[in-house]
């Protein structure tokens, strides 16, 4: 069971261990009942019986729920192996689509060289960019971004807080990496514009 689940069960245990003393002191302090006792106190300390017995019910649910949680956690490896590989043809898929989107959508006559040039000027002004890109095309919603990776951690770290300068206008950014000989690889960023609205055609 993973720690985060013991963290939650530790106090539920505790919890249920407190209801269950309290629950026991009450039957065994309640006075046994006479004529001379008023009705409504009785049904008092039966509602008050009812609410400690659903409490602790309760508890023992959400203890039972979280140990199924956490055999769930220990899955088959055969089954979070055919889940990662789902995941990686789903995202070769989107890749795909992103690549020949990228090809039929035509360039912007003032849109396109604007952003390039704004582009190539953001990599210069960036040492890991500038001796990482090798190449920068703009259409009209999407821009391309070739860079040679040679697993330079700084170039990794750096990407993410290098792509937030294009925000207003290019919000996205998606990587597509393909390994090469000696660790050196290239890696191609799709800075994309913003999500269209609802039911609204994309730019082309």
């Amino acid at each position: 069971m993973k720690p985060s689940a013991w963290l939650w069960i530790g106090p539920g245990l505790l919890a249920l261990a407190a209801l269950a003393t309290v629950y026991h002191s009450a039957n065994e302090t309640t006075p046994a009942p006479n004529a001379a006792a008023p009705a409504n106190e009785h049904t008092r300390e039966d509602a008050e019986l009812q609410r400690m017995r659903d409490e602790i019910a309760g508890l023992r649910s959400q203890m039972v729920a979280l140990r199924r949680s956490g055999a769930d956690a220990r899955a088959d490896p055969a089954a979070l192996r055919q889940r990662a590989e789902a995941g990686e043809r789903k995202h070769e898929a989107y890749l795909d689509a992103l690549r020949q989107n990228f090809r039929r959508e035509t360039a912007d006559p003032s849109w396109s060289p604007a952003m390039t040039s704004r582009l190539w000027n953001a990599i210069r002004a960036d040492e890991a960019m500038r001796e990482a890109a090798r190449d920068v095309e703009c259409r009209s919603t999407l821009c391309r971004v070739e860079i040679r990776d040679g697993g330079d951690a700084r170039l990794q770290k750096q990407l993410p807080l290098w792509s937030q300068q294009f925000a207003d206008a290019l919000p996205r950014m998606v990587a597509q990496y393909a390994p090469g000989a000696n660790g050196r690889g290239e890696m191609v960023l799709y800075l994309l514009g913003p999500e269209p609205a609802p039911g609204a055609s994309a730019k082309r």
